[in-house]
């Protein structure tokens, strides 16, 4: 295609797409709507469905010369590799394949109500149902009784198995999720800084660090380089909290309300490494506590989401039997 072939086709699939997603599950446009929000010729319009019919878009011939698109997984996956805003963009589709696995292996073959995977997600039923659709399109879930009821298919079993042990993505096209290590050698305290601003200066709602040794410095950083409004969740141990530790480290924080920390005794502490997370989505693994990051060589790695997750559960099970400190 040429270059303003290219734009129109471009329109299209975002027209497409803009009316899939605020009419989910499936939404047809006609081949008038489009040119007319396009303000393009209807021969113009034509020529473009029929040579992406079948690829980005389904077309729906009629009598007349009526035409009728709606979008499919490419199309998403190809407005989404341009860098517009599509479901690609959230994990909801990670979550629905959770569920339906968990399901799957607890109850075998087993169909999920499409009410139980909304509250188990959390998610708005628009949302729900346009993931449902790209799941189904990439034969991940089977439907039963329209979208009531969902089931996983054997290779929605090797996608979540792959997402979850190794950060292989979907759609199929993307890549293993890149995971990255950094070495911190002695005397690099700003450049372990400059690592910790980059993990938690793009937090939405939480950051969440266990630490057996959560000292002053680990909470200028992130005084210093946490946005406003995303909580902290600091587990640490009885080694560091005595004295008054409480009030110093209330002192240095400019919204002590937006931080909690819990501390086990020494005795119980069960991690070796130290972690940070982000939003539930990244971690990392650290090798030297925080607060004199750079005083010796250490290594910092950024989990696989297999991981991450197992580390998660392990820390959330500390953490109701930990004790308050801030």
């Amino acid at each position: 295609m040429d270059s303003r072939d290219e734009n129109i086709r471009l329109g299209i699939l975002k027209e497409v797409y803009e009316e899939f997603h605020n009419n989910p599950p499936r939404v047809l446009v006609s081949n008038h709507e489009i040119a007319e929000t396009l303000d393009v010729e209807l021969d113009d319009i034509n020529y473009i469905l029929d040579r992406i019919d079948g690829e980005s878009i389904d077309v729906q011939s009629y009598l007349g010369g009526r035409k009728d698109a709606e979008i499919t997984a490419k199309g998403i996956e190809f407005l989404s590799s341009q860098g517009h805003n599509t479901l690609l963009d959230s994990k909801t589709r990670y979550n629905i394949l959770q569920i339906l696995y968990k399901t799957d292996r607890e109850q075998r073959h087993s169909l999920v109500n499409i009410d139980k995977v909304k509250d188990e997600t959390d998610a708005e039923e628009a949302e729900l149902l346009r993931n449902i659709e790209y799941l189904k399109q990439m034969n991940c879930v089977e439907l039963h009784g329209g979208y009531s009821t969902i089931q996983i298919t054997n290779h929605g079993r090797e996608r979540h198995e792959k997402y979850r042990d190794d950060g292989i993505g979907i759609p199929s096209t993307a890549s293993s999720e890149s995971t990255m290590q950094a070495e911190i050698g002695k005397g690099e305290t700003q450049k372990a800084e400059n690592l910790f601003r980059d993990i938690v200066e793009l937090a939405e709602t939480e950051i969440v660090i266990l630490d057996r040794y959560a000292k002053q410095g680990l909470f200028n950083w992130i005084d210093k380089h946490v946005p406003a409004g995303v909580q902290i969740r600091v587990l640490t141990s009885g080694r560091v909290t005595g004295g008054s530790y409480t009030k110093d480290i209330k002192q240095l924080l400019s919204t002590p309300s937006d931080v909690e920390v819990r501390e086990l005794p020494n005795s119980d502490w069960d991690f070796h490494d130290r972690y940070i997370f982000r939003d539930d989505e990244m971690g990392w693994s650290w090798g030297h506590s925080f607060h004199d990051s750079g005083d010796r060589q250490h290594t910092a790695n950024e989990l696989k989401p297999i991981n991450r997750d197992t580390i998660l559960q392990k820390f959330e099970s500390a953490w109701k039997q930990a004790s308050q400190v801030i």
